[in-house]
């Protein structure tokens, strides 16, 4: 198991940047990143939230919400120094946040994902020791608060049974289980569809995938500013390729019956 297996299950299982910020600064509980699209929103939003650290009674959602941010801006800086400064702030902040509320399934969630991603730029992931904490994090946030980032935790559990190997523990129905979790939670949220269509398609039930990649590509958009989610729609119109020459390759090898 190499670093392509924790790349491809730590980028499915974040969350996309989403419509404009706005001028006006929300209370704490409702600074969400899915309502900013550039760096320079994100970097601002950082700046507020580490201001509201210093006010005790926020101090607790505020780190919460900074380690989120700093996940996010990982995703807009080039190199691996500087992705990796944000990701250990976001452990940081995670830590923090965890100090404040040790129920707080958004801590756990984002320190989960950063531990992985710190973990596959060092080069680390060959071994499972490397997997565990992750693993560890993010059923920690699914037992709280299944519902943060969007199913996340059922999303990133899916795509730890997808990917492991057999021998280690790999499961593919077990994927499925926790992706159609992660969509009754949120159905309309395009990755959840998306990930639920690599199950399928490893199981070659390729119909059902083909479907749920329709559906994902009718809830994203190609002028989505979130760089991860437009690699995710590259290579879903891959899938869809191959799914069609693989349902075209099960149909002229049917067999036919005459007429009588």
């Amino acid at each position: 198991m190499g670093g392509a297996l924790i790349f491809l299950i730590l980028g499915l299982i974040s969350t996309p940047a989403g419509a404009d910020p706005g001028p006006a600064p929300p209370p704490p509980g409702e600074l969400k990143p899915t309502s900013f699209t550039t760096r320079e929103a994100f970097e601002d939003r950082a700046e507020r939230l580490r201001q509201r650290l210093e006010q005790e009674e926020a101090a607790g959602a505020a780190a919460g919400h900074l380690a989120e941010t700093h996940y996010q801006l990982a995703k807009f800086v080039q190199s691996d120094e500087e992705k990796i400064d944000h990701y250990q702030r976001c452990l940081e902040t995670a830590d923090a946040a965890l100090e404040q509320n040790p129920r707080s399934a958004k801590a756990y969630f984002f320190r989960g994902l950063c531990t992985g991603r710190i973990g596959q730029l060092n080069g680390l992931w060959s071994s499972l020791n490397r997997v565990e904490p992750f693993r560890r994090c993010v059923e920690k946030a699914l037992a709280i608060d299944a519902s943060v980032a969007h199913g996340g935790p059922h999303r990133a559990l899916g795509m730890y049974y997808l990917e492991l190997p057999f021998i280690l523990g790999g499961d593919v129905d077990k994927s499925i289980q926790h992706f159609k979790a992660a969509l009754r939670l949120a159905p309309e949220f395009g990755q959840n569809h998306y990930v639920l269509a690599l199950a399928y398609y490893e199981q070659g039930r390729y119909p059902q995938a083909r479907e749920s990649l329709q559906r994902f590509f009718q809830l994203t958009s190609a002028d989505d500013p979130d760089p991860e989610l437009q690699k995710y729609r590259k290579k879903g119109r891959t899938l869809l390729q191959e799914i069609a020459r693989r349902l075209d390759s099960r149909e002229s090898h049917a067999p036919r019956t005459e007429n009588p």
